[in-house]
């Protein structure tokens, strides 16, 4: 009888938990957008909004809200500084954000380890490739054959790829910028550069087939994990010559980890973000999310808000000496 009344009382009280719980969580959830409409970001969120509403506690309408600005840089200071801390406000922002801090870009107002990680969508994990017809065909060979490859901005992942391979692992890969990833692969088919840095697997074989056709040749891919099908393509962090290059260029090519996430204002209370991370890590693994992901062509890859919390914790690990080194190979100076 005793225990029968305990088991009840137990019961009764997870029951008048869960129920205040979804009783306190805000009923209106804005998911702020660091870009504007129309680009993969903002088709990330949107599609994951009504999934997110649909398995948050109280089933909040989830409203997605663009906030362009210096790369998300306005929206990551926005969400650090001035945002709700009760999970009424979340947001994606550039993969690169984590990054910055370790450039010491100028304008940053936040410290990423600090911000609730909530999970990630998917990576987007860049290649290096080269046409069929480009002097180099593989990552070795570009190390005494000089490749074109066309690429972004400064400080964007294209460019710094190229900076930092050769850099630290010889190659010699001549960057010629203000290409977006588009324009890039339309480069590389009419002969203006041999290649590009900031091709995705999905795009190149899943769209074009240029790797099974032999019109391109994969070189070098980013992220922590060979993707499958090209297996003996290497990792950036696997051509460094020394340990700390090696850890350099796994730093660089770690954005891509991040790829499109979600992530909360610092200071969140513990049952807040952890709601808010449970609720995505269902999102993500509706029957009916996955469905629609495969109808408008969205890659599903995601990792959890605390797997992603470890990543960016890392970046406070590195030693001074690294971060020097990081801040000289990509031509920033104090005060930039």
């Amino acid at each position: 009888m005793i225990a029968r009344t305990a088991a009840l009382a137990l019961a009764a009280s997870l029951a008048a938990a869960a129920a205040e719980a979804q009783d306190s969580f805000p009923s209106r959830v804005t998911l702020v957008i660091g870009y504007e409409a129309g680009g993969g970001y903002d088709q990330y969120a949107r599609f994951l909004a009504p999934f997110l509403s649909k398995h948050l506690p109280g089933h909040p309408s989830v409203v997605p809200q663009n906030m362009p600005g210096a790369g998300s840089l306005k929206a990551a200071n926005y969400l650090f500084n001035s945002a709700a801390k009760d999970g009424s406000v979340i947001a994606t922002v550039g993969q690169g954000v984590p990054q910055m801090q370790v450039f010491g870009q100028k304008g940053i107002q936040f410290q990423a380890r600090r911000f609730g990680w909530i999970g990630r969508i998917s990576d987007a994990v860049s290649m290096i490739g080269v046409w069929h017809t480009a002097p180099a065909q593989t990552i070795e060979e570009t190390k005494t054959k000089e490749v074109t490859i066309a690429v972004g901005g400064a400080l964007s992942g294209s460019v710094l790829y190229v900076q930092f391979l050769n850099a630290l692992a010889g190659t010699k890969l001549k960057p010629i910028e203000g290409y977006s990833s588009n324009l890039a692969r339309l480069a590389m088919e009419r002969g203006e550069v041999d290649g590009s840095s900031s091709l995705l697997w999905s795009v190149v074989e899943g769209e074009y087939h240029w790797v099974s056709d032999k019109k391109a040749r994969i070189l070098v891919q980013a992220g922590i994990d060979r993707i499958k099908e090209i297996a003996d393509v290497p990792l950036i962090q696997e051509l460094g010559k020394s340990e700390e290059d090696r850890t350099i260029l796994k730093v660089i090519s770690s954005s891509d980890v991040i790829g499109r996430s979600l992530l909360a204002p610092p200071d969140l209370p513990p049952q807040r973000l952890a709601a808010l991370r449970r609720g995505f890590d269902a999102a993500i693994s509706d029957p009916e999310a996955r469905a629609q992901a495969a109808r408008m062509k969205v890659d599903l890859n995601p990792l959890t808000g605390e797997q992603l919390s470890a990543i960016v914790g890392d970046y406070d690990k590195l030693s001074p000496a690294v971060v020097e080194k990081i801040r000289q190979i990509a031509g920033i100076k104090p005060g930039d």
